[in-house]
C-alpha cells in the first residue's frame, strides 16, 4: 500500500486521459489533498490555501473532465498492482447515492410516486488478494438511473431480453474486467457475489467463458438424475467438519460467533424451459453448504449455500470457498467508507455534473481509506503519522487520553482510529471494536476544528 498522499494520487490518477494534460495534475494534487483530509470537504481539504480550493472547483466544474476518464485511470493502476497476487477476490455488489436537494431533479427515480429523492444505482466490482482479503483496488464501475414516473417492469421479466434487464449488470463487469485484466491475471481471479448474482444465464456465462466463481444460492433448485431438491440434497451429505464464524451485530441481532457445519457435494441443475420454449443446458458445479446445525434457542441460524467453480470435495477445500465469500463484506465495507467516510451523501452540489465528477474522485479516495483501516487493525505498530500530522495527533491525544502527557514517539494508527471515534461519540456498545465511519467523520471534523483554533491561537500568540 503506497502511504505517502502525493505518491498515491500519482500512482491512481497518472493514466487518466484529459484533452488538456495540465488537468491530470491538478486531478493529482485534488487527489492528494483529499487524501491528506478525507473526512472534509473541499474546503476543509484544502487547509486555508485559496488556489487550492480554487483549483478543485474549477477542476470539478470542467465540462471537459469526463469522470469515465477519471474511473479508467483508476482501474488501470488498480491492475497494475494486482501482478503481485496468486489468487484474486473480484467482489461485486451494488450501492446508491440518494440525495434530497434541487440536483434530484437531474437524477433518477429513487421516490416512487414522491419526488423528494434523486440519484444513482452504482454496481462496484472490488479487486482483493485472496489471503487476507485485503482491497487492492476498484477495477470496475456502472452507473445508471432509473426513469422518472416509469412503470415498474417488472411484470415483463419473463418477456425482456437478459441484456435489457438490470442483472445482466453482473455479466457487463465481469466481461469488463476479464477485458481489464487480460487472460493471465483473470485465470487467478474468483468473482464473489451475493444472492442477486444468483441467476441461470449469469451461470451461464461463467461456465463458458471459464471464469472462476463464489456466489451465494438464493433459489431452492431442482436438481438432476431425481437428486431432488438442492438445500435438501446438501442438507443430507456428510460434514465434512466444522468451523467457526462472527456474526456480526446488525440491527436487533446481537453480535456472536456461531459453530457451522461444511457440507458439498458436485450437482447439475436440472435444465429447465425459456419462454421462448428453448430449453436450458444443464449446469454442473459445486455447492457447499455452510450451515448452524445447532444454533441457539431464539436465534436465526447462520446458513449458506453458495455455487462455485472451486473444487471442494474436503474440509480445507470448503473451507476456502468459505472463506472467499466472507470477504464480500468487503465491497459493503467500500460503499460506507464511499458514503460515510468520504461524505459521498453529504455533498450539495447544485449541478449532477459536477456531483458525479466529485463522487468518482471519492470512490478512490473511499478505497485508500480501507486500505488504511485495514493496515491499522492487521499492522499494530504502523505509526499514525502516515495519515496525521504531529500537531494533529498530539491534540488528538490531549483530546481523548486521560494520561496528559504526551508521548515521545508518535502512537499507533490503530489507537488514532480508536481516538477519532471516540472524540467523534463512539462507544462500542456493540462490541465489535470497529469505529463506524460516521463516528470517525465527526471525530476528524471535532479534531480539525480544534487543530484551526490551536494554530490561530499560535499565530496570534494568545
Amino acid at each position: 500500500m503506497i502511504l505517502d498522499a502525493s505518491a498515491w494520487s500519482r500512482h491512481v490518477f497518472s493514466n487518466c486521459s484529459f484533452p488538456d494534460f495540465r488537468l491530470v495534475s491538478r486531478l493529482i494534487s485534488i487527489g492528494a489533498m483529499l487524501v491528506r483530509h478525507p473526512f472534509h470537504s473541499i474546503p476543509g481539504s484544502s487547509a486555508g490555501s485559496h488556489a487550492m480550493q480554487e483549483g478543485a472547483y474549477r477542476f470539478i466544474e470542467n465540462d471537459r473532465v469526463d469522470p469515465e476518464a477519471i474511473a479508467a485511470g483508476g482501474f488501470s493502476s488498480t491492475v497494475s498492482s494486482a501482478a503481485d497476487y496468486s489468487t484474486l477476490l473480484l467482489v461485486q455488489d451494488t450501492t446508491s447515492f440518494s440525495f434530497t436537494h434541487s440536483v434530484r431533479k437531474e437524477l433518477g427515480d429513487f421516490g416512487g410516486s414522491h419526488d423528494y429523492l434523486g440519484g444513482w444505482l452504482v454496481h462496484n466490482s472490488l479487486l482483493l488478494e485472496g489471503d487476507r482479503g485485503h482491497v487492492i483496488g476498484l477495477l470496475d464501475q456502472a452507473w445508471w438511473t432509473r426513469e422518472r414516473g416509469a412503470p415498474s417492469k417488472r411484470k415483463q421479466r419473463y418477456s425482456r431480453a437478459y441484456q435489457e434487464k438490470e442483472s445482466y449488470k453482473w455479466e457487463a463487469a465481469s466481461r469488463r474486467s476479464a477485458e481489464r485484466l487480460g487472460p493471465s491475471l483473470m485465470g487467478r481471479t474468483v468473482m464473489v457475489g451475493d444472492r442477486e448474482a444468483d441467476g441461470y444465464d449469469f451461470l451461464s456465462y461463467n461456465l463458458n467463458a471459464q471464469q472462476r466463481f463464489v456466489i451465494r444460492v438464493q433459489a431452492d433448485r431442482k436438481l438432476a438424475d431425481e437428486q431432488g431438491r438442492l438445500w435438501a440434497y446438501l442438507g443430507a451429505q456428510p460434514s465434512l467438519g466444522t468451523t467457526t464464524v462472527k456474526v456480526q451485530q446488525r440491527g436487533g441481532r446481537t453480535a456472536r460467533v456461531a459453530t457451522v457445519h461444511l457440507r458439498s457435494a458436485e450437482v447439475t441443475l436440472s435444465s429447465s424451459w425459456r419462454r421462448n420454449g428453448h430449453k436450458r443446458d444443464p449446469i454442473t458445479l459445486w455447492a457447499v453448504y455452510v450451515n448452524e446445525d445447532d444454533a441457539p434457542a431464539n436465534v436465526t441460524p447462520l446458513s449458506w449455500m453458495l455455487f462455485t467453480t472451486e473444487p471442494a470435495s474436503d474440509l480445507d477445500s470448503a473451507l476456502r470457498v468459505q472463506r472467499f465469500y466472507q470477504y464480500r463484506w468487503k465491497v459493503e465495507e467500500f460503499h460506507k467508507s464511499w458514503k460515510s467516510g468520504c461524505g459521498g451523501e453529504a455533498l450539495r452540489m447544485p449541478f449532477a455534473d459536477n456531483l458525479r465528477r466529485m463522487l468518482q474522485i471519492l470512490a478512490f479516495v473511499a478505497v485508500f481509506l480501507v486500505q488504511l483501516r485495514d493496515l491499522a487493525n492487521d499492522t499494530p505498530d504502523i505509526s499514525c503519522e502516515v495519515q496525521l500530522t504531529k500537531e494533529e495527533w498530539k491534540l488528538l491525544w490531549l483530546s481523548t487520553s486521560k494520561r496528559k502527557r504526551l508521548p515521545q514517539k508518535a502512537p499507533s494508527m490503530h489507537w488514532a482510529y480508536e481516538a477519532l471515534g471516540k472524540l467523534g461519540g463512539w462507544m462500542d456498545s456493540k462490541r465489535t471494536g470497529r469505529v463506524g465511519w460516521a463516528a470517525l467523520w465527526k471525530g476528524y471534523f471535532l479534531l480539525y476544528q480544534r487543530w484551526i483554533g490551536w494554530k490561530i491561537a499560535n499565530e496570534a500568540d494568545l
